[in-house]
């Protein structure tokens, strides 16, 4: 009985480690600790921004005193995406786009064996430190981003919302989308059926329904 209590004590911190949110992952912090890759993203995200971002000339023309909040964004495929600059200056919006475009693919942040989207802000403030630092305290990284039931909730929808893609059902005619799958059926070498209404399961392999449902 003792033994079976040990390897549960020991099982349990696995078990809760597995399942827990796991930041996006630069190659510089792949040997870090799991509770230590959220400062260690932080950290590469902030050198890698400040050792490219330059400050525009307009931002020191005006004597510029603020900050230009930046919204971004690692999706499910490790990319850095910008979401939104808050400035009052289009010159400073498109250097923050043009330094972001230095960032490589990443692993991406991961929640319960699935990839998932982490948005970030970034307060950019001006102006900006003289010596270079870019671990100033204020230049902070702060999580924004949705929950993590939300997350996955989504994923469950989007998973599910297709379902009669893979049945025998028939598609309800409309004239477009018919047009469309006898198209792909005459591209396709004696696949050509006069029998009406086509069910999910017969134009399945051969036209993309869930794309089609998706850009409607």
């Amino acid at each position: 009985m003792i033994k079976k209590y040990i390897f549960l004590v020991l099982l349990f911190p696995s078990i809760y480690f597995a399942q827990e949110e796991k930041y996006p992952v630069f190659d510089a912090c792949k040997d870090v600790e799991v509770q230590s890759l959220k400062d260690c993203f932080y950290a590469q995200t902030k050198e890698l921004f400040f050792a490219e971002f330059k400050t525009p000339a307009i931002a020191n023309e005006e004597g510029f005193i603020g900050s230009a909040n930046t919204i971004f964004a690692v999706t499910a495929e490790g990319e850095f995406k910008l979401i939104y600059v808050d400035t009052p200056f289009d010159e400073i919006r498109d250097e923050v786009k043009r330094a972001f475009k230095v960032f490589s693919k990443i692993t991406p942040a991961w929640y319960n064996d699935h990839a998932i989207e982490m948005k970030f802000e970034l307060p950019i403030k001006f102006p900006l430190t003289d010596d270079g630092d870019v671990f100033v305290d204020n230049t902070v990284l702060e999580i924004k981003k949705e929950s993590l039931i939300d997350v996955v909730a989504k994923k469950r929808i989007a998973d599910s919302t297709f379902l009669e893609h893979s049945s025998k059902l028939n598609i309800p005619f409309t004239h477009r989308s018919y047009v469309d799958y006898e198209f792909a059926l005459h591209k396709a070498k004696g696949t050509h059926t006069a029998s009406k209404p086509y069910s999910y399961d017969d134009i399945k392999p051969y036209y993309d329904l869930t794309k089609e449902k998706r850009s409607f």
